[in-house]
């Protein structure tokens, strides 16, 4: 469990978080700007795809067991992996217009970012998980898969939200087809219900990857903190008092109307009541509402969904010496994605970087600077250039290289740029 630093007072006394996952990240002091480089007006929620509202003309506030009765099985467990390599998370089924068969989770993305094997575990009619027609399986992959029930929609690790789908017209576990109607769907948070400080809010979720539907209470700490994650940036979180676990990722986090509030991510694991969830809109776009909209409408049936602005190039990366020098290795490059269209191999150097009419020599110490910065700003049909270096065998000798990367429409979360 990788671990997040805030300061606390003058003296900077250190405060332990890390992200509810196997796969953990941290997070850092929340004297930091919003979501880096992002901007609010080049990120608009499509207006095809809404969530759907509580309908009944002025809900009354619940008591805490009938709100969690009115949203307990809109949670669901979600596993990746498979063998002895499983990491687990959570996830909630949300209701969205026109969606037929097609029943779409929001979780976090770094639950589902390792890619592989997915199993989600849906509560049945008596709230008990782990029974085999409602319990569905897929892959998550560089690749569209079109023959499993379980699918990804998309993801996003700026705003650490991802979007997975379980198609109905394919058999659950059991080899049974389930029913839509078998299914519970969570209302977002209505615009005239405000979120406030010290309200009353609940979250359910699989903590440690083992105790599915678990409930626990709190209240709303402050509705806005900035914190910066590694392996993510700047995140604007909602801060809440509601006890949470590794497992908790992706979870639903609900008010007492039963209305979806926020999705679980981070949290304290040295003290109690200091953790963080997604909320619903940020003024940065980068709400859980804003980000799952974008994912669900720019899915196709031949690429995965992305958030308006960010783009992945389609390469995973390492640092390594050549020759005395530190260089930035392309260690993968994602078949069909950006990179590998425009003719990029793994094996060679990254030794400068060409874009907006500038060649800046790359190093492995500024490279996610330029890495990030490009991911929020590049847009279709942009291109830049990479200037690449390989080794001829073991001759002194070395293969040079320049490609024009140009963005096309493949997206995959998992590709490390």
């Amino acid at each position: 469990m990788r671990k997040i630093f805030k300061p606390l007072s003058v003296a900077i006394m250190c405060l332990f978080i890390c992200i509810f996952a196997s796969g953990c990240q941290f997070i850092n002091n929340g004297y930091t700007s919003n979501n880096g480089g992002d901007n609010p007006n080049s990120i608009v929620a499509s207006q095809s795809v809404k969530f759907a509202t509580n309908d009944e003309e002025n809900p009354a506030l619940l008591s805490l067991p009938d709100a969690y009765e009115k949203v307990a099985r809109t949670s669901v467990a979600i596993e990746m992996g498979e063998g002895t390599s499983v990491s687990s998370g959570s996830g909630v089924i949300v209701d969205v217009e026109n969606s037929g068969n097609d029943v779409y989770i929001i979780t976090c993305h770094h639950v589902i970012s390792g890619g592989g094997a997915i199993t989600v575990y849906v509560a049945d009619e008596e709230y008990e998980y782990y029974n085999d027609d409602y319990t569905f399986t897929g892959m998550i992959g560089p690749q569209i898969y079109s023959d499993v029930a379980v699918t990804l929609v998309g993801g996003d690790n700026v705003s650490d939200i991802a979007v997975i789908k379980m198609d109905l017209d394919k058999p659950a576990l059991s080899g049974k087809k389930l029913s839509v109607d078998k299914i519970q769907k969570a209302f977002v948070v209505a615009d005239d219900h405000d979120v406030r400080v010290l309200d009353t809010i609940f979250a359910i979720g699989n903590p440690l990857g083992e105790l599915p539907g678990s409930a626990t209470a709190g209240e709303v700490s402050r509705l806005e903190r900035d914190v910066l994650v590694s392996e993510v940036g700047n995140m604007t979180l909602m801060q809440i008092s509601v006890l949470t676990n590794p497992g908790n990722s992706g979870g639903g986090l609900y008010n007492l109307y039963g209305e979806l509030i926020g999705i679980t991510n981070a949290g304290n694991t040295e003290y109690d009541g200091i953790n963080f969830a997604i909320p619903a809109e940020l003024e940065n776009g980068n709400g859980f509402v804003s980000i799952a909209s974008q994912l669900i409408s720019t899915a196709t049936t031949t690429n995965y969904g992305y958030v308006s602005g960010r783009w992945n190039i389609g390469i995973t990366v390492t640092s390594e010496t050549f020759k005395g020098t530190s260089y930035v290795k392309i260690a993968s490059v994602v078949e069909g994605g950006n990179a590998g269209l425009s003719g990029v191999e793994a094996g060679f150097y990254i030794e400068a970087l060409s874009w907006k009419g500038e060649t800046v020599a790359i190093t492995p110490s500024n490279f996610a600077n330029y890495a990030g910065l490009m991911r929020t700003e590049l847009k279709k049909g942009d291109s830049f250039t990479l200037h690449l270096l390989k080794a001829n065998g073991f001759l002194t000798t070395s293969i040079e290289r320049t490609v024009n990367i140009v963005i096309d429409d493949f997206i995959f979360c998992d590709t490390g740029l």
